[in-house]
C-alpha cells in the first residue's frame, strides 16, 4: 500500500499538545499513523545513550525515526556512529559546533539554535527528543519550543541545586524543563526534583537510564570478539606496547570545566604522586580532546612509566578497560553511571554529584577536588583492599540496577506512543512496571 502524507493540526493527534496551533506531517499507513520523531543530540555520552532509544524507535512500525547531530565534539560523536551503524538524515552545517575549537559557550549556542530551526522547518516532526543537558540539548529544545512541538527530555530532572556545578549542565536542564511537554527521568528521585519544581506529575515518568541499556548490549558485542583484541588494539592505536593488561588497573577520566586551569594541574599532580607511590598500579588515562586537559596532562603526567595517557578510545574498548579496573577515577557523571552499573569502585571528583543513588554503595565516594584527599583516599584503598576482590568474571559481573533494568529504551517507547495517540502500546512494558530499585528513595 502506498504511503500517503496526511497534514492536521497537532491538536487533533497529540494528547498533551505544546500547542494548538501549527501543522505538523503524519504518515498514514493503512489505518494508522506514523509519529515522526526527531531525536537531537551531539555529544558523545548522548550518542552511546540514545544507541538503544534510537534502535527501539527505528524498529518500531508505529514511528517514523530520523537524527539529526549538531556534531558537537565532531570526531568522538562520529566514532560512535560509526560503531552503532546509526544513520544521520540531518547534520548542521559548516564547521564544527565545539566550544574547543576557539567558540564561545554563546557562539556555538546561537549557531546551533539557528541551524536547528532551519532543520526542525524542513523536516516538521510531530516531537522532538533531546537528551540530558548539553549545549546541544537546550538548542535542540529551544528550537523544537519556538516552533511550537513537542519536546521529549530524556533522562530529565537531575540535579545539584547549584547552577555552577556543573557548569553550564545544570542552567541547561533546568532550562529545558520549562519547555519540555514530557519528562523521562531515569530515577524517582529525579521525578522528585521535577515535582518540586511544579512541573505536573503527568508529564513525568520513570524509565531507567538508558545507559543500562547500551552497557547490556555492549557487554554481549565484547564477549564475541576474539581472545586477544582488546589489548592488541590497545598497544597498536593507545601506545601501550609492552603492558600486559595484567591487575590492578586503575583508569582515569577528567575533563569538567570546574577541573579546568590550576585545578586540574592539581589533581593531575596528585595522580602523579599516586602513580610514583603505587609503582604495582598501572594507571590509564584516555584523554579528552580538549586542549585544555591534554596538554597540562601530558606535561604533568608524560613519561611515568606506569602512567598510560590514551587517546579517546571506541566505546567497546573503554568499557573493556573499565570492566578490568580496580578503581575508577572520574569526574564524569556518566562514568560514575557506568561504574555503578559494573560495580566498579569510583572515586567520584566533584564537590556535589546529581547522581546520589550511587553514593549507598560503600566503595562510591564523592572525594571533591582537593588533591589532598584524593591522595589520602586512593592511598587507603590501595593499603587495604587487594585487587583480586574487586576483578569479576564475566559471569560474576552482574549489571547492577540503581539505574534501572535494562529496558528503558522500550519504555521510552511505549510511553511516547501511549502520550501520543497510538494505540500500540507494549503492555509488558507498560510505564507503570518500574524496577522498585529506581522507584524508592532512602
Amino acid at each position: 500500500m502506498a504511503k500517503v502524507a496526511l497534514t492536521m493540526p497537532v491538536f487533533f493527534q497529540l494528547r498533551q499538545p505544546c500547542c494548538d496551533i501549527g501543522n505538523y506531517s503524519f504518515e498514514l499507513y493503512g489505518l494508522y499513523m506514523r509519529i515522526k520523531i526527531l531525536t537531537v543530540f551531539g555529544t558523545r555520552p548522548e550518542a552511546i545513550k540514545l544507541v538503544p532509544v534510537i534502535r527501539a524507535l527505528n524498529s518500531d512500525k508505529d514511528i517514523d525515526a530520523k537524527v539529526c547531530v549538531t556534531f558537537q565534539h565532531r570526531q568522538m560523536l562520529t566514532q560512535v556512529l560509526e560503531l552503532f551503524g546509526i544513520n544521520v538524515d540531518e547534520q548542521l552545517d559548516n564547521e564544527p559546533v565545539n566550544q574547543y575549537m576557539g567558540q564561545s559557550l554563546s557562539q556555538s549556542q546561537a549557531r546551533m539554535l539557528e541551524g536547528l530551526d532551519k532543520i526542525i522547518a524542513r523536516q516538521k516532526p510531530d516531537l522532538v527528543l533531546v537528551h540530558g543537558d548539553t549545549s546541544s540539548c537546550l538548542a535542540g529544545a529551544l528550537a523544537a519550543f519556538y516552533r511550537q512541538v513537542p519536546v521529549i527530555h530524556i533522562e530529565a530532572g537531575l540535579r545539584t541545586g547549584n547552577l555552577c556545578a556543573p557548569f553550564p549542565e545544570e542552567a541547561h536542564r533546568q532550562m529545558v524543563a520549562r519547555v519540555a511537554s514530557l519528562h523521562l527521568v531515569p530515577t524517582v528521585r529525579a521525578r522528585a526534583h521535577l515535582l518540586a519544581e511544579n512541573i505536573t506529575a503527568d508529564s513525568i515518568y520513570v524509565t531507567g537510564n538508558t545507559i543500562v541499556d547500551a552497557l547490556a548490549m555492549v557487554r554481549e558485542q565484547i564477549a564475541q570478539f576474539p581472545y586477544g583484541y582488546f589489548e592488541q588494539q590497545l598497544r597498536q592505536q593507545a601506545g601501550m606496547e609492552g603492558y600486559e593488561f595484567a591487575p590492578p588497573l586503575v583508569l582515569i577520566t577528567l575533563h569538567r570545566r570546574e577541573s579546568s586551569g590550576e585545578k586540574f594541574r592539581a589533581l593531575c599532580k596528585a595522580i602523579l604522586q599516586l602513580a610514583q607511590a603505587n609503582q604495582d598500579r598501572t594507571f590509564v588515562f584516555p584523554l579528552h580532546l580538549n586542549p585544555e586537559v591534554n596538554e597540562p596532562a601530558r606535561k604533568i603526567l608524560g613519561g611515568t612509566a606506569n602512567i598510560y595517557l590514551i587517546p579517546p578510545q571506541e566505546y567497546h574498548l573503554f568499557v573493556w578497560l573499565l570492566m578490568r579496573a580496580e578503581l575508577v577515577i572520574t569526574d564524569s557523571g556518566g562514568v560514575q553511571e557506568e561504574a555503578e552499573v559494573l560495580g566498579k569502585p569510583v572515586f567520584i571528583l566533584r564537590d556535589q554529584s546529581d547522581r546520589p543513588e550511587s553514593l549507598a554503595r560503600a566503595s562510591a565516594r564523592l572525594v571533591g577536588t582537593d588533591p589532598s584527599n584524593l591522595i589520602s583516599q586512593a592511598n587507603d584503598f590501595f593499603k587495604i583492599r587487594k585487587a583480586s576482590t574487586f576483578l569479576q568474571t564475566e559471569a560474576e559481573n552482574v549489571l547492577s540496577e540503581v539505574f534501572g533494568d535494562g529496558q528503558a529504551a522500550q519504555r521510552i517507547v511505549s510511553i511516547i506512543k501511549q502520550k501520543y495517540g497510538s494505540e500500540f502500546v507494549d503492555n509488558n512494558i507498560a510505564p507503570e512496571k518500574y524496577p522498585r530499585t529506581m522507584c524508592e528513595l532512602d
